[in-house]
């Protein structure tokens, strides 16, 4: 057997090409090649129809290397405090899962490997030969899936706060819905060089959203220092979008987005003012689809390599409004907005308050991670920039107060001032309440943050 032809060229892994338009000869980037091997064989009985006593035989099949990055959305959250951790998780489990501050720190800060994660879960379910694809295209308990989080857990604290979380939960995920293992799927155990990073937070809230299928929706009576009261509702979900959370690819064309999703905060708090018991607040956040594309891999020298991300954070808007129930559910219709109701003393003083601020800024950039990136988990945002100051501050910037006194309304003078003082003043105390929400649900107004969870450079594979 001999060599015939030795083609070096260019294989891209594309399904909206044929597969013989896949690979084209390429000298200048070469990352496949196509070998044809001969060899001549004895005729018997075709010698004399053919009139020769051998003939070439020749097989032709084509190798590629293959780079590949893991990239996930939504992966950086805010400091933790308080119960809010507590609180959504067990919105979202349905039920109670007493999460101590320490627990809800801890699956911040823990990282899993996903594949250490389902090699457990097959030896929980008994699919030691399964396949990672075959895997994550059953149906699961979601006990089965957070036990085999706490299998792989990387500290004691981890494992003990999934193993009392495991049990609670009665609902199952195909988890192939969020995780698009691509060109490792087929492999039934890990190589031992290729790790896949997850926050342990992520996906258990990503998991738990998953579950409830389509949009869902989420009560809350937060307990924040500096408020009376605050009520939460939250619609979104995994769920309702056809995106995965994580992929792993060496494709361009590959989109993972974060849920659209609607925040209805109302928050009251001590007047300032006199005569005035309390000042409610109701703020609406609507979040459009944040969204990530591989752009490049790099696997040049030291120093030079990593893995490129276009990446468009998520635009929406922000409003003091009052809302009606039924207009929040659908996210696909925008909320008729009415003027916020402040207060209301007995009909004899009325406050109402209306600002609006839409974000832009839809175009895509681009983000950089080197290997010492991906190897400290680091999480990197993009922003439209339209936020100089927080939430609040931007929307007392545009705010319109009308303060209606014994029939007669105003837009300016001493009280008007004054609540717009106290309109400001919350700032400080609801920002970080809303920054600390939306990193927990994993989407940021106005933003983008992402994570490469991992890259492989020259995988050998044969492709045809």
């Amino acid at each position: 057997m001999t060599i015939d032809a030795l083609t070096p060229g260019l294989y891209r892994r594309d399904a909206a090409l044929d597969p013989s338009a896949r690979f084209a000869p390429d000298d200048a980037r070469p990352n496949a090649a196509r070998l044809t091997l001969a060899r001549e064989v004895p005729l018997v009985f075709g010698r004399g129809l053919l009139g020769r006593p051998t003939m070439t035989v020749r097989a032709t099949a084509t190798a590629a290397r293959l780079d590949y990055a893991a990239f996930s959305i939504g992966t950086r959250l805010a400091s933790l405090s308080d119960g809010l951790p507590n609180d959504l998780l067990s919105a979202l489990a349905g039920t109670s899962l007493n999460l101590s501050v320490m627990d809800g720190q801890g699956l911040a800060s823990a990282d899993l490997d996903l594949l250490r994660v389902a090699d457990a879960l097959k030896l929980r379910l008994g699919q030691g030969s399964a396949t990672y694809a075959e895997l994550f295209d059953r149906t699961i308990p979601l006990g089965d899936i957070v036990l085999a989080m706490a299998d792989a857990a990387p500290d004691i604290s981890t494992r003990d706060a999934l193993m009392r979380i495991a049990p609670q939960l009665s609902r199952s995920a195909r988890l192939a819905d969020m995780i698009d293992l691509g060109v490792i799927g087929g492999n039934s155990a890990s190589d031992g060089a290729t790790r896949l990073e997850v926050g342990a937070f992520a996906l258990l809230r990503a998991v738990l959203e998953l579950s409830r299928g389509g949009t869902y929706e989420l009560n809350l009576n937060l307990g924040v220092q500096g408020l009376t009261g605050a009520k939460l509702r939250i619609f979104g979900g995994r769920g309702d979008t056809s995106s995965p959370w994580l992929t792993v690819t060496d494709a361009r064309d590959v989109v993972i987005r974060t849920a659209r999703s609607r925040i209805y905060l109302e928050v009251s708090a001590l007047s300032a003012i006199s005569g005035i018991a309390s000042v409610r607040v109701p703020i609406l956040i609507d979040l459009a689809e944040a969204e990530a594309r591989l752009s490049d891999i790099a696997c040049g020298g030291a120093g030079s390599r990593g893995v490129t991300l276009a990446v468009t954070p998520s635009i929406g808007s922000i409003a003091i409004a009052d809302v009606s129930g039924s207009g929040l559910a659908n996210l696909n219709v925008a909320p008729a907005l009415q003027p916020a109701v402040l207060t209301n003393v007995l009909g004899a003083v009325r406050a109402t308050a209306s600002a609006k601020v839409s974000l832009g800024g839809v175009q895509s950039q681009s983000l950089f991670f080197s290997e010492g990136d991906i190897a400290a988990h680091a999480s990197k945002t993009v922003s439209t920039g339209d936020l100089v100051t927080g939430v609040t501050a931007s929307l007392v910037k545009k705010v319109d107060i009308a303060v209606t006194i014994l029939g007669i309304t105003v837009h300016t003078g001493p009280v008007v001032s004054a609540l717009g003082a106290q309109l400001g003043a919350l700032g400080p105390v609801i920002d970080p309440l809303l920054g600390q929400l939306t990193g927990l649900l994993g989407v940021r107004l106005g933003e983008a943050d992402v994570r490469v969870d991992g890259m492989r450079c020259g995988v050998p594979l044969l492709v045809a």
